[in-house]
């Protein structure tokens, strides 16, 4: 652990939400300093290194703290939690792109050995510690919605191969749209209205073979389409429809409903947005903007808040425990699309 801020920091894949990543980290020199990157292709490391002036090292020598105190891990899901925990048997802080990982199991593993060794851990999405997620929690807690009943989270669209250049592997077994686009709304669902206890769901298989924007085709190996009703502790419900399958949607991504008020909020896969607000049917929608934030925030602000902590003694736990949870009612979610449904291990704010 760094005796002191700005803490050296490693990017580990040097792929497309790299570059998000290093927009948002170099607006921040007083918390953080990239200093080196990694990848399992070398050369696109080395491209990487001499785009952002950068040191290019070996993944072996990142995880191992060779090169910095933190290191951010980008590279495809099914290797997370192998990195992340060679990393912190190596003492180093870790902080990870969205999912945990592939397996909650591990997951509950990997922050096991880092609370044992005191290494910090963070996850992704850090979408709810943007300003629009910051207003609704307020908002939440004042009571303006009353008791909250019930919620609704919504992503439909034709699916990544509209903009992504090789969205073969968003298709591929064991991702999809749950476990892809999934952790932004489920995380934002616990973070506002706290542990899912059950959850039912249904997954499908609609359009495959699928189409790159180059017209090589591909088959759909995941559900494209996935949804889910969640029964949280505090006796709330929500449905989930996670979809890649259909072509636009009037649905708002996030609606909290309450006794007394209903709110709207952007979509969680980005940190800025629009809320509204509305009290009864006899009134308008209300629009509710966040207060701004100089420099805006991105993608990559979970690293800033995991940065903080890295002096602390005991360094807290929160975006690591979620992304558990979150991975939990992932598998829970595809456990029950199938068979009866899944009770979910408690989870511990």
């Amino acid at each position: 652990m760094p005796d002191q801020i700005p803490a050296r920091c490693v990017i580990v894949g040097c792929g497309m939400v790299a570059q998000e990543y290093m927009a948002t980290l170099t607006a921040h020199p007083d918390l953080v300093r990239v200093t080196a990157c990694a990848d399992l292709d070398p050369e696109r490391a080395r491209v990487f290194a001499d785009r952002h002036d950068l040191t290019p090292v070996t993944v072996e020598e990142a995880v191992e703290g060779m090169a910095g105190d933190l290191i951010v891990i980008l590279t495809p899901p099914h290797t997370h939690l192998a990195l992340a925990e060679r990393a912190v048997t190596a003492g180093v802080a870790v902080y990870l792109e969205k999912p945990l990982g592939d397996d909650a199991a591990a997951g509950q593993r990997l922050l096991d050995r880092a609370r044992a060794q005191g290494v910090a851990v963070g996850c992704a999405p850090d979408t709810v510690l943007a300003p629009p997620a910051r207003l609704a929690a307020q908002l939440i807690e004042q009571g303006v919605l009353g008791t909250v009943t019930s919620a609704s989270a919504t992503l439909v669209g034709p699916g990544p191969e509209s903009w992504h250049p090789t969205p073969q592997t968003l298709y591929a077994e064991g991702v999809g749209p749950l476990r892809d686009m999934g952790p932004y709304y489920l995380s934002m669902l616990v973070h506002l209205l706290g542990p899912v206890s059950t959850v039912h769901g249904s997954a499908q298989h609609h359009r495959t073979p699928r189409h790159t924007l180059g017209g090589e085709s591909f088959p759909a190996q995941s559900p494209t389409h996935v949804n889910s009703l969640l029964s949280f502790a505090s006796g709330a419900s929500a449905t989930l429809t996670v979809g890649w399958d259909g072509s636009v949607s009037a649905t708002p991504h996030l609606e909290i409903r309450g006794t007394d008020a209903t709110l709207a909020l952007p979509d969680p896969n980005f940190h800025h947005g629009t809320l509204r607000l509305r009290h009864s049917w006899r009134e308008p929608w209300k629009e509710l903007h966040p207060p701004a934030a100089d420099p805006p925030p991105g993608r990559g602000i979970g690293v800033l808040a995991t940065t903080r902590r890295l002096t602390t003694p005991h360094p807290p736990w929160e975006s690591a425990e979620l992304a558990l949870h979150v991975l939990h009612l992932i598998e829970a979610i595809e456990h029950a699309a199938t068979r009866e449904p899944c009770p979910v291990p408690a989870h511990t704010r």
